[in-house]
Parts: structure tokens; C-alpha cells; sequence
């Protein structure tokens, strides 16, 4: 008889610690502790774009300008590289190239370390 008091009495602690238990997790505190672990795991670099990114993606308002900002940047680098790149500005300078070294180093009888 006192084997199956002990077991009651264990088994009341027990309900009484599992209900307390039950109360301080709820699934939404799981989320919430599952994201503070991961977030200590990171580096103060990786924190600190996860904090920029998390506030950034937030504001409806920070989202559109960061999507004009980028489209911003890559439209004046497509014209910087098709200005770069454009096959007149590139025979311009193989012209101007040529035009300096011909004058300089290609009308030279022999080149000096040939003996």
C-alpha cells in the first residue's frame, strides 16, 4: 500500500511540475527560444545583416526602395558596361594605343636586347 501511495504522490508532483512546465512552453515561446539559439549561433557580421534584413523586409516602404535602389544600380551598370564595351569606343583606343606605340617603341631599327 505504500508503493502505490508513493506513486500517487509522485505521480501529483509529477502533473503539478508537467502542467507548470506545460504553461511556461507554449509552442509560440518554442519558436521564439528556437530563434534566439539559432541567433546566437551566428557571427556579429551574420547578426547584424540578420537585424539590417528582418527590420529592411518589415516596412513595406524600405522594401520598394531597396527594389528601385537595385534596379537603379543595375541599370547605370548596363550603360557603364555597354559604354565600356561598345566596339567604336574599343577601336577608338586599340587606334590611340597603336598611334602611341608606333611612334615610341615600333619605329625603333632593332630591339635592344636582341644583339
Amino acid at each position: 500500500m505504500a508503493v502505490t501511495t508513493h506513486k500517487s504522490s509522485s505521480d501529483s508532483l509529477d502533473a503539478k511540475y508537467l502542467s507548470l512546465y506545460e504553461e511556461k512552453l507554449s509552442p509560440f515561446q518554442l519558436e521564439q527560444m528556437d530563434k534566439q539559439v539559432f541567433l546566437h549561433r551566428l557571427n556579429v557580421f551574420e547578426r547584424v545583416l540578420a537585424f539590417v534584413v528582418k527590420n529592411l523586409m518589415q516596412d513595406k516602404w524600405a522594401r520598394n526602395a531597396l527594389i528601385v535602389y537595385l534596379l537603379l544600380v543595375h541599370v547605370l551598370a548596363l550603360f557603364y558596361v555597354l559604354q565600356v564595351l561598345n566596339p567604336q569606343l574599343i577601336d577608338e583606343v586599340d587606334a590611340h594605343l597603336k598611334n602611341k606605340w608606333s611612334r615610341d617603341a615600333m619605329n625603333m631599327p632593332e630591339h635592344p636586347d636582341i644583339e
